[in-house]
């Protein structure tokens, strides 16, 4: 090892420590993007009130399909609002008589599709870039520092050597 190679084995340090970098970035986003979309039937809802509001176990919806009450009756679309990312659903109507379970407090249940984001491999590229992201605070400088003393050291062996 000579001081006109130190360049280039600076060089390659920083460019191992890019490419590091750009797969925890990358691996985070494959982790964002894994998506699952599962169905589910038969959600049991009760409503509170009249005029009131309800939300879904879960958001993220991509389809509601319908609202059944203890009779086997579809409860009218016209009747309600959804908002897909929240999953809550709106009832504009202050008549007991039409609501979509009947009366207050009654069950009636729904039918629904929506996009579930905390899957296993969001957990699992999560776990890696939290385990590496680690590195900078926990062992980088370490690193960092015996990677200078080898520099050092090689160069010193090095100068002694041609003494000989």
């Amino acid at each position: 090892m000579e001081v006109k190679n130190l360049p280039e084995i600076i060089l390659m340090f920083v460019m191992v420590g890019m490419i590091i970098g750009v797969g925890i970035m990358t691996f985070g986003k494959f982790g964002d993007a894994a998506v699952e979309s599962v169905t589910i039937l038969d959600e049991s809802l009760t409503w509170p009130s009249l005029n009131g509001n309800m939300t879904l176990a879960h958001g993220n919806l991509t389809s509601f399909s319908q609202i059944v009450n203890t009779t086997g009756s579809v409860y009218p679309a016209a009747n309600y609002s959804i908002d897909l990312t929240s999953g809550r659903i709106q009832i504009g109507i202050n008549d007991s008589a039409l609501l979509p379970c009947g009366t207050v407090a009654d069950t009636c249940t729904a039918d629904y599709v929506y996009d579930e984001y905390d899957t296993a491999t969001k957990t699992a590229m999560s776990a890696t870039s939290t385990a590496v992201g680690t590195i900078s605070s926990t062992w980088l400088g370490l690193i960092v520092t015996i990677l200078a003393l080898a520099i050092v050291l090689g160069l010193v062996i090095k100068g002694f050597a041609n003494r000989r």
